[in-house]
């Protein structure tokens, strides 16, 4: 689970997942109320994890999937990247680029 990188405070996973769903880039501590931002190490895990929700298109070239098949597997693995999200998200106190 995060921890603040203001107050040192943990989230707990329903916070954790409440602050993903935002178009924000800042993220505001449910403790401190503090901003705070995704740090460099959660913004490259996410991107690629993010790949793997399009992989059954991929699958779908060597197999003959049914569209049904399809997007049980895309919102089946939505809902694994949701629910382990807050696991590796780590914060940190100012926004950093990626490169």
């Amino acid at each position: 689970m995060p921890t603040c990188a203001h107050c040192g405070r943990k989230w707990s996973w329903k916070q954790s997942l409440n602050r993903m769903f935002t178009l924000s880039q800042e993220i505001q501590c449910p403790h401190c109320h503090r901003n705070q931002f995704f740090s460099k190490k959660t913004r490259t895990i996410n991107a690629v994890l993010n790949m793997f929700i399009v992989s059954p298109l991929a699958i779908n070239i060597f197999f003959d999937l049914t569209p049904w098949m399809l997007l049980g597997m895309i919102v089946g693995i939505f809902l694994v990247l949701v629910v382990i999200f807050p696991f590796y998200l780590e914060l940190d106190k100012e926004d950093r680029p990626l490169w």
